[in-house]
């Protein structure tokens, strides 16, 4: 698929569901940039998976803006998450 369609990147869903070492070959076998969808608010968990993947979407900042806004903690709480 890559090659026949030119991709210079993959974006793979629920890369929780399967396991580390398996997209640590898969990202070997592709050859070309994987991203993954890691759904979950502890950056500790999601940062676990950039040693199988290229990279993986910032869902730990949309839990900290959903705090954010619906629990009133005011805009300054976003400087505290790039801090």
């Amino acid at each position: 698929m890559v090659t026949t369609y030119h991709l210079d990147g993959i974006r793979i869903d629920t890369v929780p569901e399967v396991p580390k070492t398996f997209w640590t070959q898969f990202r070997s076998a592709a050859g070309v940039y994987t991203i993954g969808e890691v759904f979950d608010g502890d950056m500790g968990y999601v940062g676990g998976y950039l040693s199988s993947l290229d990279a993986v979407l910032n869902y730990t900042f949309y839990y900290w803006a959903r705090d954010t806004i619906f629990n009133n903690k005011g805009m300054i709480n976003f400087r505290t998450y790039y801090s």
